[in-house]
């Protein structure tokens, strides 16, 4: 269902339109926030993330197709950075309890290409919404872990890199945008854009069965857009 919506919406992009049309190119860059929620199912003790900076740069190219509505394509890069904790309580074996706490850092070089609708149905036509659905590529990822056992040892694993033909998540996945942006004027043809998207993946990141994983982000941009025609239609 999100492949045809996501066709109709590129054809209507693409398609001739005998209304207000152009198009404008752009390029953005900022930081985003990832929350990748780990549950391991059937297993004792407690898993949480903490939350993580990251980056993500991308080229667009806006369709206006009328002054309330334009389809933007955009793809580029980010990168993706969790930090999972997993403690559990165990015995030694003189018979003590004691907690042992993990720490899972991980970076996920990603690409990504989306096709979103760009609304503006606000009286400031700077103010706009952005909606639509994104497929992101796990390019590369690199891994530390470490782990506190108190009495025993500290286990602590260097970063390495992520070897993803034996590594249990999808290099594929689907995600959702949502979001709100603000222009302004630099000139007669030229934009600067203001964006704060969320970014929802609604599938289970986790090829493994007893393992439920979710990718989620907050991303930041500031965007430079040049528009390349100010014809009254499309031809």
């Amino acid at each position: 269902m999100a492949l045809r919506y996501l066709i109709l919406i590129v054809l209507l992009a693409i398609s001739p339109f005998r209304l207000f049309a152009q198009w404008t190119l752009g390029v953005s860059g900022g930081a985003n926030l990832s929350f990748r929620t780990w549950e391991v199912h059937a297993a004792s003790g407690k898993t949480g993330y903490k939350h993580t900076a990251g980056w993500n740069v991308a080229a667009f190219a806006d369709r206006i197709i009328s002054p309330a509505l334009a389809v933007r394509l955009e793809s580029g890069t980010r990168l993706w950075r969790n930090r999972i904790t997993y403690t559990y309580t165990t015995r030694n074996i003189l018979g003590n309890n004691y907690t042992v706490e993990n720490l899972d850092d991980e970076s996920y070089l990603v690409w990504s290409a989306n096709c979103m609708a760009r609304l503006t149905p606000f009286q400031n036509k700077n103010l706009y919404f952005l909606a639509g659905p994104e497929l992101s590529y796990f390019h590369q990822g690199i891994q530390g872990y470490s782990s506190n056992k108190p009495g025993i040892y500290d286990e602590v694993v260097p970063w390495v890199w992520v070897n993803f033909d034996n590594y249990p998540i999808r290099r594929v996945y689907y995600l959702f945008n949502f979001g709100l942006g603000k222009s302004f004027k630099l000139g007669p043809h030229s934009r600067l854009l203001v964006e704060c998207r969320y970014q929802r993946g609604p599938e289970n990141l986790s090829k493994n069965e007893l393992i439920s994983g979710k990718m989620d982000a907050l991303q930041l941009s500031v965007g430079f857009a040049r528009v390349l025609e100010s014809g009254k239609r499309a031809q």
